[in-house]
């Protein structure tokens, strides 16, 4: 009988136990694990194969011998220093109880593809990942094969206190008061008042509010500035005209929208009275401006003879032009949240858990014009 070979077989099993308990979260930074002697008990082996057990995950930077005292799950970043490749990749997380993982993916990606170059001459590579409402975490995370964490949604405590913390982070858009790390979000109430100010520079002041993700907290704090900016510029709101409902969930998560749906069953009542109806609407983005255009033209409303309307957009202005919309600057965003987190990797941000906000910009389209007037007809070429 080959003893060697089956010592080395119970070693390996207590190595590899012992690392997925680690990596698992299970035992957690500066937590002792069992004594050799309970060790070699428990698996039927020698002390002296528990501590070549041992001594490979110290040789990781799993675990941490203190003299005289025992031995411990070494801090995360003491085990990133003894991981190459940790150093040199960044995971960016999308909680997808804020977008479904196609729009998520189709949003954030081209971004990462046009930021990639920046990253690699600082020599880093960027990795995407999103998470379900099982909230289970990437394998790069498990791994520790990352040195720091950009996350967009809400960020529920318990995962990032097990999965997380004490990582370099920066959270994007929904900041979290429970969670100390770096956020870079857009000022949605400057978002709403741009639209405001520019609507009412035009004539209208029957403005209303068109929404299909009111429970969505972007939206709850863009409805909000449209209230407290109506309020400011003296203007009545009519109950009416506040066309903001929630879409439902399938299985706790929003399915990625087709364009142009029709939403008359939810626009008609800001139409039911004729001396009442809304000259304008500010619209939470092109896709929800699009649809309300369509819907419109279905029942005879003209954009913008009748109807003006105000989107915004994250990506391709270019594209996004043929509505009047704020610029959510979302690459700018990103850019300035990898940023932070580097100056924390690279410990050189001299002010911690800084709180970033970026003011929208307004870009003028074909969607809006002054009220009663008729927009020029293009020439003929």
């Amino acid at each position: 009988m080959n003893l060697t070979r089956i010592n080395n077989r119970a070693w390996d099993a207590l190595a590899k136990d012992l690392r997925n308990d680690i990596l698992s979260g299970r035992l957690p930074t500066g937590a002792a694990i069992r004594t050799e002697t309970q060790l070699a008990n428990n698996y039927n082996i020698s002390r002296n194969s528990v501590r070549k057990a041992i001594d490979s995950l110290v040789a990781q930077g799993l675990l941490r011998r203190v003299q005289g005292s025992g031995t411990y799950v070494a801090p995360i970043q003491e085990q990133l220093l003894d991981n190459p490749i940790s150093r040199r990749q960044i995971l960016f997380l999308s909680m997808e109880t804020e977008l479904s993982d196609y729009c998520a993916h189709s949003t954030f990606v081209p971004i990462f593809d046009r930021i990639a170059s920046m990253l690699a001459t600082k020599g880093f590579n960027i990795l995407y990942s999103s998470v379900d409402l099982d909230y289970k975490p990437p394998a790069s995370l498990l791994n520790h094969d990352i040195c720091g964490v950009v996350f967009h949604g809400r960020m529920p405590v318990p995962f990032w206190e097990k999965y997380i913390n004490p990582l370099p982070a920066v959270g994007l858009q929904y900041d979290t008061p429970e969670i100390d790390c770096n956020w870079v979000k857009i000022d949605n109430f400057s978002r709403s008042y741009k639209a405001v100010q520019y609507l009412h520079s035009l004539g209208h002041t029957r403005i209303g509010f068109v929404s299909n993700e009111s429970e969505q907290r972007l939206t709850a704090e863009r409805f909000d500035g449209y209230l407290r900016s109506m309020e400011m510029f003296n203007l009545k709101v009519n109950p009416r005209w506040i066309i903001n409902w929630q879409r439902p969930r399938v299985n706790g998560l929003l399915l990625s929208e087709k364009l142009n749906i029709d939403y008359w069953d939810y626009l008609k009542k800001a139409f039911e009275v004729k001396s009442e109806q809304p000259t304008a609407f500010i619209c939470a983005d092109n896709f929800r401006a699009a649809s309300t255009e369509y819907t419109l033209n279905k029942v005879g409303l003209r954009v913008p003879e009748e109807i003006s309307l105000v989107g915004g957009f994250n990506i391709n202005k270019e594209n996004s032009l043929r509505y009047t919309a704020l610029d959510d600057r979302l690459e700018e965003l990103c850019r300035e949240a990898l940023n932070l987190l580097l100056g924390d990797i690279d410990d050189t941000n001299l002010i911690k858990n800084k709180t970033v906000i970026l003011k929208p910009q307004l870009f003028i389209g074909k969607s809006t014009i002054p009220v009663g007037k008729t927009p020029q007809k293009r020439r003929a070429k």
